[in-house]
């Protein structure tokens, strides 16, 4: 997946990122979590370092703590 993540639209990644942020979260994302999850998606495209990174963005965001 760490590839697919890589060399796919912004919208998958976006995708991704929301997906993995209600699993961290534990609970069903709300319009108010949206500008982290931008946040996070926007930073992860440019990049392309795949599901770690992703990962790695959403542990460091605002969003988590």
């Amino acid at each position: 997946m760490g590839e697919a993540i890589a060399g796919q639209k912004p919208e998958f990644t976006r995708f991704s990122a929301e997906r993995l942020l209600t699993d961290a979260c534990g609970r069903k994302l709300t319009a108010r979590d949206d500008p982290p999850v931008d946040a996070v998606a926007s930073a992860a495209t440019p990049k392309g370092s795949g599901l770690p990174g992703l990962v790695k963005l959403l542990v460091l965001s605002e969003a988590i703590r």
